[in-house]
């Protein structure tokens, strides 16, 4: 079985999820470069830098969820569906 939070493809996500607890996710705007890995969470001084393949290595073990942020309808989209804010 695949894992579906793949990180061989973060350049086509804008954010990820975590550390967080489960039922308050937070958000964080990605950044990624050809070797680094930059997050900024929603407050000030919430910022993790990565070396890329460091990043990889934590969204295949869970540590980190990719997502989109749809502020719309008021989820973050992940590979494994929508979670509600």
């Amino acid at each position: 079985m695949s894992n579906t939070n793949s990180a061989s493809n973060i350049e086509n996500w804008n954010g990820a999820l975590g550390p967080q607890s489960e039922s308050e996710p937070l958000f964080y705007e990605l950044n990624a470069g050809d070797n680094t890995v930059r997050l900024v969470g929603p407050s000030p001084g919430q910022i993790y830098d990565y070396e890329r393949d460091e990043f990889e290595q934590l969204v295949d073990e869970g540590e980190w969820v990719l997502a989109e942020d749809d502020s719309e309808n008021e989820v973050f989209r992940t590979p494994d569906g929508d979670q509600p804010y």
